[in-house]
Protein backbone atom coordinates (compact mmCIF):
# COMPACT_ATOMS: atom_id res chain seq x y z
CA UNK A 1 0.00 0.00 0.00
CA UNK A 2 2.70 2.64 1.06
CA UNK A 3 4.38 1.85 -2.50
CA UNK A 4 1.21 2.48 -4.64
CA UNK A 5 0.45 5.75 -2.04
CA UNK A 6 3.60 6.93 -0.11
CA UNK A 7 0.98 9.56 1.60
CA UNK A 8 -1.26 7.04 2.85
CA UNK A 9 -1.83 7.21 6.59
CA UNK A 10 -1.97 4.67 9.54
CA UNK A 11 -5.69 5.16 9.92
CA UNK A 12 -6.42 4.83 6.02
CA UNK A 13 -4.35 1.15 5.86
CA UNK A 14 -6.10 -0.06 9.16
CA UNK A 15 -9.53 0.80 7.58
CA UNK A 16 -8.71 -0.98 4.32
CA UNK A 17 -6.94 -4.09 5.92
CA UNK A 18 -9.55 -4.36 8.45
CA UNK A 19 -7.23 -4.31 11.86
CA UNK A 20 -6.98 -2.26 14.73
CA UNK A 21 -4.55 0.64 13.84
CA UNK A 22 -2.13 -0.40 17.17
CA UNK A 23 -1.31 -3.55 14.40
CA UNK A 24 -0.61 -1.22 11.58
CA UNK A 25 1.85 0.68 14.08
CA UNK A 26 3.78 -1.97 15.50
CA UNK A 27 4.43 -3.41 11.72
CA UNK A 28 5.28 0.27 10.44
CA UNK A 29 7.73 0.21 13.99
CA UNK A 30 9.50 -3.19 12.94
CA UNK A 31 9.91 -1.39 9.28
CA UNK A 32 11.29 1.43 10.47
CA UNK A 33 13.53 -0.73 12.98
CA UNK A 34 14.73 -2.58 9.98
CA UNK A 35 15.59 -0.05 7.84
CA UNK A 36 12.65 -1.15 5.41
CA UNK A 37 10.87 1.74 5.39
CA UNK A 38 11.70 5.94 6.28
CA UNK A 39 9.09 8.79 6.93
CA UNK A 40 10.22 12.32 5.17
CA UNK A 41 8.62 15.30 6.59
CA UNK A 42 6.22 15.43 9.44
CA UNK A 43 3.18 13.36 10.29
CA UNK A 44 0.75 15.92 8.41
CA UNK A 45 2.53 16.49 5.41
CA UNK A 46 5.15 13.79 4.79
CA UNK A 47 5.51 11.20 3.26
CA UNK A 48 6.67 7.18 3.50
CA UNK A 49 9.95 6.18 1.59
CA UNK A 50 10.81 2.70 1.00
CA UNK A 51 14.05 2.08 1.46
Amino acid sequence: MIKENNKITQVEISKILGVSRDVIKRNIKKLKDNNKIVRIGNRNSGYWKIL
